[in-house]
């Protein structure tokens, strides 16, 4: 199994994030589900959902209910769809804010993106606004959040201990 590094349009978000001060983390597993975009602000799980096509017709609808249904085993407090070359209908937009989902399209995250390129952490309250989010009402944590770790992740933690015992004898 070969580890995945990201696409682009994750590895962008991802930069977009960096760009305006968050500690992202691109393609986590969190409770055997594999997450786009992690982000953990304060007490806020904020899981970010990347789909790029050209010219499709993408099930937005489906998407929409997959995560509304993920959710409930997950209990993020954000999902974030960035959808890139594709149409996004009103009814789709209203679906989605009916189950607390946030859709960002291609002009909205290309808009965020260069803003957090000419003004970086300023950039933070206006991705929090973009998320449905108030930085007054949001808590720090002060537990760490534990991510699961890939499988690959394992299989190399587990072979390195093996040689770094070999080593020391």
């Amino acid at each position: 199994m070969t580890s995945r590094k990201g696409t682009l349009l994750e590895t962008n978000v991802e930069q977009l994030l960096k760009l305006s001060g968050f500690s992202p983390k691109l393609n986590r597993i969190y409770n055997g589900y594999e997450i786009d975009v992690f982000l953990l602000y304060k007490n806020l799980k904020i899981a970010f959902e990347c789909k790029q096509y050209e010219k499709s017709t993408l099930a937005i609808r489906n998407l929409i209910h997959q995560w509304e249904s993920k959710n409930r085993e997950l209990n993020f407090d954000k999902i974030v769809l960035v959808l890139v070359g594709c149409e996004i209908s009103t009814k789709e937009y209203l679906l989605a804010k009916k189950y607390g989902i946030v859709i960002w399209d291609e002009q909205k995250f290309t808009s965020l993106l260069n803003k957090a390129i000419e003004k970086k952490e300023e950039n933070k309250n206006t991705i929090l606004s973009e998320l449905g989010l108030k930085s007054s009402g949001i808590l720090e944590v002060e537990e760490k959040l534990e991510i699961e770790e890939t499988e690959q992740q394992i299989i190399i933690k587990e072979a390195l201990t093996k040689i770094l015992k070999r080593g020391l004898r």
